[in-house]
């Protein structure tokens, strides 16, 4: 999933989410809030079976 699809999903702006997947060495990075984090890796896990099942 794309930076832009997953921001989408999550509702939150694509600007947003350019800057919490910036890397930390860079002045735009910002640490994502935990919910938003939480969120993003229960979609990632959803989308990873989503996947599986569509291959098997």
């Amino acid at each position: 999933m794309s930076q832009r699809g997953a921001a989408r999903q999550l509702g939150v702006s694509e600007r947003m989410m350019r800057y919490y997947c910036a890397s930390r060495e860079l002045a735009d990075h910002t640490d994502a809030p935990y919910c938003v984090q939480f969120a993003l890796e229960s979609l990632a896990s959803f989308n990873e079976r989503q996947e599986a099942g569509r291959t098997s």
